[in-house]
Order: C-alpha cells, then structure tokens, then sequence
C-alpha cells in the first residue's frame, strides 16, 4: 500500500478548526485514512528526512523462506526493516520428526511463542537446565547464551515465531562442531581419537531431520512441564476493555524473563488501539488475525500509515507516537513485543482526563469549548466501535 506523510506543522497550524476536528475524527474512524491510502495520492510532502512505511513493517509470511532438511525459517531483521533497533523476529516452520538444532546466540536471549504444534523444547547453561513440552500458547524465555534446541513431537508442523534482543542475532549451532580437531573431541571425553564420531564439516544446518529415537521427546521422564522459562498464556487472566482483551506476560510468570516481554492484543472488529506511545520500549508486532492499520508519527515532523494483515510485522521505535485499528469485520490477533520486560504507556485518553482543556485548545490555536464535550474516561486503550 502506498504511504501517506504530512508535516506535524502543517496538521497543526494550517488545518484551522475543521481540520484539527477532522483528523480527531479519523482516530475515531480509519476508513477515510484508508480510503485516501488506497489512491496513492499524498495530500502533502513531508519536509526533511523521510519515512517509508517499510521502515516500520514488513511482509514476513509473504517473503521467501530459508529452506533446511528440517523445515523452514523466515526472518525479519534490520535488513527488512532498517528502522529495527534492538529486536527481530523470526518465523520456524519445523517439520514432524525435525527439530531447530542445538544453538545459542551469543548477541540475544530469545522470547518464542507457539502459534501451533507440539514440540519439546531443552535449555542448558552451567547449573542450569530444563526440559519442557510446549503447545499453542507456550512461551519460553531462553537466556543470551544459553544452549537450546526446539523438537517436533507431534504429526503437525510445529509453528514458531522467535523475537530476540539485537536487531540482527547471531547464533552458533552445534553442527559447526565438526570443524573443531577431532582430537580436541576426544580428549574432551576421555577416549581415544579413532574411538570419538568422525563428524562432517557442513557448517550450520538449523533445522534438522531426528534420526532413529528410542523415546518419545514429550512423554520421556526428562520433560519437566513446570521449569522457570515456560508459561502458558491460557493460564494468565486477561484485561479487558470495551474493544478487546490484553494477556500479558510478566517477570511473575517467567523469572529469568530479562529485555523483553510479550503481550497477546485481542480487538474485536473494527477496534481501535488508541493513540498512544512507550516511554521506555520499543515493539515489535506479528499480526496472527485480522488486519490493521497502523499510523506512527515521527520526531521528524512526518506521519506515515500502512496496513498489516496476517503473517506481517510492524515495529514501532521507543516513544514514536502510533495507534493501531482493526479494519476487518474479523478479530484482530497480534503478539505484541516490548524491548522491556515492564512496558509502559501514555495513551491520548488519559491524557485528555489530565490536562486542563485550555492547554490543550491552544496547541490547536482553538477555544477550549471545543473538546468541552469529549467525556473524561480514564485509561481506554481499547475503543470498540460506536
């Protein structure tokens, strides 16, 4: 979809009263934006630097995979979104009998969310370990460093999506192993050299195909279903509000959980996430149903909107002022990633309870009369529709 940018001085000085109560009213209603979006006509040009709506979303679903024996990986990096800092996402597809080979990311700790499947998931660092079975709505935290690996275990293909803490995370797997001297291995265990596996030199392979088991992964007697980096979401209660549900995952629930966090928004149709920004976290979104539009407005004077719909991801930096609504007659789904594991928010109707009006009418060079009627709600953040 084409992006639409017009200068924050010109909304604010140029609009005049019409205009001001206009653009309110398209917090109310997306479809005119949306309409206007779908010319590809700009109503006007932003001055300066300028944004590009691929600065902040991405097609994740739609771009070409990376294919393994094992199954196939996506990626959203700051490759794909050269606005990312400090996050990426990525989407596993591990098929039945495969697993994401042993691994650790020596730059990221890692959130993943189950979309569906089941698999088993092992976690190691020194005095540390866990073995766990994971389902639709399991996340699990794995700490930078730590040796993990992901397992199918049942018929289906296991659907991961995997957010990490650096914009561009590194791994190491442990097929890279076969470039270490064979009597270095040996040594290690204590064997002799021809006694120790001649392993091939084939460089990271990812997701991998199982080779013959004696045990099923989750069902053997080294799954604990109750270790520290695992929590289910169906086991959170929900905060609900007129327009939909939020499910957030705290530091309660995982407690080694450190740099990031996720929240599951539910909207119903044609809800709106209002305005608002997070002082101290950046997001990372992954749209699973629905579609959206999204708006952000930048410190650079500009505004830019664009929609997502499912399998696409959205990034909004630290403090950049967006809001997010549904525009399908169907749910709207979204994993919702923040770069700390305590995100707040300032959202536009709280403020407005807030400030007196006249501060507010002034910014708009407007009588303060004018947002006399707009009722005092406390904290909305989800609007349904009126």
């Amino acid at each position: 979809m084409a992006d639409q940018r017009l200068n924050r001085q010109q909304i604010l000085k140029g609009a005049g009263a019409l205009g001001a109560l206009g653009a309110a009213a398209a917090f109310q209603n997306p479809a005119p934006a949306l309409a206007g979006a779908a010319t590809g006509q700009r109503q006007l040009t932003a001055r300066g630097r300028t944004s590009d709506p691929l600065s902040f979303k991405y097609h994740l679903e739609a771009s070409a995979p990376q294919r393994y024996a094992g199954g196939t990986l996506r990626t959203a990096t700051q490759q794909n979104i050269p606005s990312l800092t400090g996050m990426a996402l990525f989407s596993e597809q591990i098929d039945p009998g495969s697993l994401r080979e042993l691994h650790w990311h020596p730059n990221a700790s890692e959130l993943n969310y189950c979309l569906s499947g089941h698999g088993t998931i092992g976690i190691f660092s020194h005095g540390v370990h866990a073995t766990f079975a994971i389902r639709a709505g399991s996340v699990t935290f794995v700490p930078t460093g730590y040796f993990h690996y992901i397992r199918n275990t049942g018929a289906d293909t296991l659907r991961m999506i995997a957010t990490f803490t650096h914009e561009s995370p590194q791994r190491i797997d442990l097929s890279a192993l076969g470039f270490v001297p064979r009597a270095v291995l040996a040594q290690t265990f204590g064997v002799a050299p021809a006694a120790f596996p001649l392993l091939p030199q084939r460089g990271d392979r990812v997701l991998v195909k199982m080779g013959s088991t004696t045990t099923g992964a989750a069902s053997g007697p080294d799954v604990n279903p109750s270790e520290p980096f695992t929590f289910h979401l169906a086991q959170a209660a929900p905060v609900a509000y007129e327009g939909g549900t939020v499910t957030e995952l705290t530091a309660t629930q995982i407690p080694d959980l450190d740099g990031i966090t996720l929240f599951l928004l539910h909207g119903l149709p044609r809800s709106l996430r209002e305005p608002h920004w997070h002082p101290n976290a950046a997001e990372l979104d992954y749209v699973v149903q629905g579609r959206a539009q999204i708006e952000v407005i930048t410190p650079h004077g500009e505004w830019v909107t664009f929609e997502v719909g499912p399998g696409d991801v959205s990034y909004i930096p630290e403090n950049y002022f967006h809001y997010i609504a549904s525009v399908s007659d169907e749910p709207m789904d979204m994993l919702i990633y923040f770069s700390n594991i305590k995100p707040s928010h300032v959202d536009l109707s709280e403020t407005f309870d807030y400030f007196p009006r006249d501060v507010i009418a002034a910014s708009f060079g407007l009588n303060q009369q004018v947002f006399a009627r707009l009722p005092k709600r406390g904290d909305v953040f989800m609007a349904a529709k009126k």
